[in-house]
């Protein structure tokens, strides 16, 4: 069982041959467990003590007397599922993660958000690429700047370091030469962008 970020196709890909059934559960640090994946596979089952409405994100109600949270929102999207698990639950499903409702991404369990890539200097505009490779999060930094030296790619090399506490590669590109898609962040199963 797995879990503390979304367990993507190219991950699940790697410990199927090696013949490990690897599952996942859904958990937040405020609520604990929310849903879990059974030998089905085909969506994750509502824990018995919480309640799950979805609204595009996931908002969870808790039946906990000792710490209450009513509709906290967990910023993950999600779907309720229709029908029963075929694994013989009979609790609700809900799809999984699908992608968060707010403009943050995990890298390699760290979340970076679009102030902390504000706060790179010396740049026109930035776009983080985040790609699953081997199950791993590979994480290259694209820039575009004025000016190409090699001195610039030390610098943002090091602003990467020191404001989103992450290592990655850095390229340099001529200004106006990346993708203009107005977007500030997109997450898929595939791969993440964070553009700033």
């Amino acid at each position: 069982m797995v879990g503390g970020e979304p367990f993507f196709p190219a991950q699940q890909d790697f410990f199927k041959p090696r013949g490990l059934n690897v599952l996942q559960g859904y958990a937040t640090a405020d609520l604990g467990s929310i849903a879990y994946e059974t030998p089905a596979i085909q969506g994750m089952v509502i824990d018995e003590d919480v309640y799950v409405e979805i609204f595009a994100q996931a908002l969870v109600t808790n039946f906990n007397k000792h710490y209450p949270l009513i509709r906290f929102a967990t910023v993950d999207m999600s779907a309720i599922l229709v029908g029963q698990s075929p694994c013989g639950r009979t609790k609700r499903r809900i799809k999984g993660w699908m992608g968060r409702a707010d403009q943050a991404t995990k890298v390699r369990g760290m979340f970076v958000r679009p102030e902390q890539v504000a706060d790179l200097e010396a740049l026109v505009k930035l776009r983080l690429q985040v790609k699953q490779i081997d199950g791993q999060d590979s994480l290259q930094v694209l820039c575009e700047v004025k000016n190409i030296l090699s001195e610039t790619t030390k610098l943002i090399t090091e602003g990467v370091r020191s404001v989103l506490h992450l290592r990655g590669e850095v390229v340099l590109h001529a200004i106006g030469s990346l993708p203009d898609n107005g977007i500030v962040l997109t997450t898929s199963v595939n791969a993440k962008f964070l553009i700033y």
